[in-house]
C-alpha cells in the first residue's frame, strides 16, 4: 500500500502503518510522517505509540483515543494493558519489520552505531542525538520495560531472532562462527547489558544463541528470554541446520512462556504473519496472522531473489508455525485473522504453457 511520501511501500514504513495505524515517510520506523528520513531533529516529536505501548500500558490513558481510532474491533488500551509481549522472527531483531514494534528511528538502517554519524551520536545535529535501534531495544521503552518484583511494570518476555552482530562489539567473535565479530563501535556489549538488567531486576532472565539451549529452556522457569540465533539473519528454513531453530520450534515456545500471563499476552512472530493472543479477564484469546508475503521472515528475501521455490517452502514454515501455536490455545476462545502489510515483487514473466517448472531459479 502507499505510505506517505511513497506510492509504494518498504518494510519500515509499513511496519509503522501496521503496528502502530500511522503512514510514515520511505525507510523510517515508528515515526508519523513529520519524521524526516536520517534527520533526526525530527525524530523526537515524530514518535507514534504502537500496539506494544498499548499492551504494557497500565490502566486507561489518553492512548485511548488513538487506539480507539486504528486498532480493529475498537479496542482501547484498558482491554490491552498489562499483557506480556513477545516477538519472534528468523531476519535479524533490528530488522524493519520487528524494529517497528519497538523503535523510533528516522533510518531502518540504523540496527547499531556504525551509519551513525558522530553529529547524530553526540546530538550535534540540531541537538537531537539519536539511538540506533539495538540501543532502543535493551534501553528504552517499551523494550526496557520491566515486572519488578512486586510491581506490575510490562516487558518483553521473550525475543527470538537473529542479529547478533548488531548487539555485540567490534572484536567480540561470534559464539556461533569464529570467523565472524561484532559490529558496534562504541564498545557496547547489549547481550551483557540486558542479562545484567534481568539480574539487577531479580528476574530469572536467560540469553540463548542455539537451538538446542532453545529447547532445553524450561518454559515454566523463565521470567525472560533473550535468543539471538544468528550472526544476521537466519536461515532459510530449506538451509537450515539444526544448530538454527526453526520458526515453530521458536514460536511453540514462545506460546508456553507467555500463556502464563494471568493477562494475557500480544506475541507478534514475523513473516508471513503476526501471530497475536489477548487474553480478556475470562481468558478470551485473539490471534491476527498477517501475511506480508514474507513466510517466515525469509520470505521477503526470497522474493527479493525471485527464489520461488524457497519462498514456497517458507509458506509451508508458516503453515508448521501456525498450527504449532494452535495447538497450546484454547481456540474456542480465539479469533484468527490474517492480513498484511506489503505484497512482494516474485513474478512468472512471459507466456510459458501449464505445467512449465517455475522452481528452477
Amino acid at each position: 500500500t502507499y505510505i506517505a511520501n511513497s506510492q509504494v511501500g518498504d518494510s519500515g514504513a509499513c511496519a509503522t502503518a501496521l503496528f502502530c495505524g500511522v503512514k510514515g515517510n520511505f525507510e523510517t520506523v515508528g515515526l508519523d510522517p513529520s519524521g524526516r528520513y536520517q534527520d533526526c531533529s525530527t525524530a523526537r516529536s515524530a514518535h507514534v505509540p504502537c500496539l506494544f505501548d498499548w499492551a504494557h500500558a497500565e490502566g486507561k490513558s489518553r492512548m485511548d483515543a488513538i487506539a480507539l481510532s486504528v486498532l480493529p474491533w475498537r479496542m482501547t488500551v484498558r482491554s490491552l494493558a498489562g499483557k506480556w509481549t513477545g516477538i519472534v522472527t528468523n531476519t535479524r531483531i533490528t530488522h524493519a519489520t520487528p524494529a517497528g514494534l519497538y523503535a523510533h528511528s528516522p533510518s531502518r538502517y540504523w540496527e547499531d552505531d556504525v551509519r551513525l554519524s558522530e553529529q547524530v551520536l553526540s546530538g550535534d545535529l540540531h541537538g537531537s542525538p539519536c539511538k540506533d535501534i539495538a540501543r532502543q531495544l535493551v534501553e528504552d521503552s517499551p523494550g526496557k520495560h520491566i515486572r519488578v518484583r512486586g510491581t506490575a511494570r510490562p516487558r518483553f518476555q521473550v525475543v527470538f531472532g537473529g542479529g547478533r552482530r548488531h548487539l555485540m562489539p567490534l572484536g567480540t567473535k561470534d559464539p556461533g562462527d569464529e570467523r565472524e565479530e561484532g559490529r558496534r563501535r562504541d564498545g557496547r556489549n547489549l547481550i551483557l547489558d540486558w542479562v545484567e538488567q534481568q539480574r539487577k531486576a531479580g528476574r530469572n532472565g536467560s540469553y540463548i544463541w542455539n537451538g538446542q539451549q532453545l529447547r532445553d529452556l524450561d518454559p515454566f522457569k523463565t521470567d525472560a528470554v533473550l535468543g539471538l540465533f544468528g550472526h544476521s539473519h537466519l536461515s532459510f528454513e530449506m538451509d537450515r541446520n539444526p544448530e538454527e531453530p526453526s520458526l515453530v520450534e521458536m514460536t511453540r515456545k514462545a506460546v508456553q512462556i507467555l500463556r502464563r500471563s494471568p493477562k494475557g499476552f500480544l506475541l507478534v512472530v514475523e513473516g508471513s504473519f503476526r501471530f497475536r493472543v489477548r487474553y480478556r479477564e475470562v481468558k478470551r484469546s485473539r490471534l491476527i496472522f498477517d501475511d506480508d508475503e514474507r513466510a517466515a521472515g525469509r520470505m521477503d528475501h526470497a522474493h527479493h531473489f525471485n527464489n520461488a521455490a524457497r519462498a514456497l517452502d517458507e509458506v509451508l514454515s508458516l503453515e508448521a508455525s501456525v498450527e504449532a501455536a494452535m495447538e497450546l490455545v484454547d481456540t474456542s476462545r480465539t479469533i484468527v485473522v490474517v492480513g498484511g502489510d506489503h505484497s512482494h515483487s516474485l513474478t512468472l514473466g512471459g507466456q510459458a504453457p501449464r505445467g512449465n517448472p517455475i522452481l528452477g531459479l
